[in-house]
């Protein structure tokens, strides 16, 4: 009978789940001592933040809040994959489709690649994706205007590139060209395999991997943070109403600096997120291309 002998607990559930998760749950937090909900659930409020005045409130409030914060998190990242990844790839395609385009001519081989990925896309949940992520939309646009993104996605070398079409012809990994299957379904068959296979390589684009899901559950965070004080915020301007205590000169500060700090952080974050998804992507690819060059030499 097997037995488990280790729960492992990765660098990744702290920085991608439990900080997320945290930020997300302090944000909400927040909001129910703007509102007057929190006495209304039994909690004062200073339990939300400084987790009670004796041991036993720290033991019980803090275990609550760290289960809570990385249940959260597990939450935050998936919708962070569903709307922020998405958008990216919607208007620019994967990272690991441009750094295998062709060179000659790069601008028009990548073009026809990104319009290839928006024809495969379908417009209802292109629409939905867009008006969830508005807040994101102005750096998003200005990217694409400005064509910024596509001199940072710049194709892999030749070589790079004909080592990892050789290779993804072997048996031992895709078994057929890359013509023949979907961008999606050939980089995960290399990142199965790189992760299987290659230690040193799965090292290092681990890195990558614990960077660029941090900075996507941030942004998402960032992005709700944008949603909830606009709310507030225009409701309060058209009706006339102050939903979350705006009569309070400290809460309508609050709200309108969480919104502008939501967008100059979904600013800084949405590059990075690029760089670092690109980065991964880079690694991986590299790191295959490598490996096939190693065992040539050996045989």
């Amino acid at each position: 009978m097997r037995k488990v002998e280790r729960l492992p607990f990765t660098v990744y559930d702290i920085v991608g789940y439990l900080a997320p998760g945290a930020a997300t749950v302090w944000l909400i937090g927040a909001i129910a001592k703007w509102t007057g909900s929190a006495s209304l659930l039994g909690f004062k409020p200073e339990h939300i933040f400084l987790f009670g005045n004796d041991a036993l409130d720290v033991l019980v409030l803090g275990v609550v809040f760290l289960v809570a914060a990385y249940g959260v998190g597990y939450i935050v990242s998936y919708l962070s994959a569903v709307f922020v990844e998405r958008l990216i790839i919607y208007d620019l395609g994967y990272p690991s489709g441009h750094l295998m385009a062709e060179p000659e001519p790069a601008l028009a081989s990548r073009g026809n690649y990104v319009k290839d990925q928006q024809a495969e896309h379908g417009l209802g949940k292109k629409i939905l994706v867009y008006f969830v992520m508005w807040p994101a939309m102005p750096v998003h646009l200005f990217a694409l205007w400005t064509k910024w993104i596509y001199s940072e996605l710049r194709p892999l070398p030749p070589k790079i590139r004909q080592r990892i079409r050789d290779r993804y012809q072997w048996s031992e990994a895709g078994g057929e060209t890359l013509e023949q299957v979907g961008e999606t379904e050939w980089f995960r068959v290399i990142e199965a395999y790189v992760l299987n296979n290659l230690h040193d390589v799965e090292v290092r684009s681990y890195n990558y991997v614990v960077i660029y899901g941090f900075i996507r559950s941030f942004m998402f965070i960032a992005v709700v943070s944008c949603w909830i004080s606009a709310t507030a915020l225009i409701t309060a301007f058209l009706l006339n109403i102050n939903p979350f205590n705006l009569t309070l000169a400290p809460h309508g500060i609050g709200l309108a600096t969480l919104f502008l700090f939501g967008f100059f952080a979904i600013t800084i974050l949405y590059f990075a997120y690029v760089k670092f998804f690109r980065r991964y992507s880079q690694e991986t690819l590299n790191g295959f291309a490598m490996a096939t060059r190693s065992t040539e030499e050996r045989t």
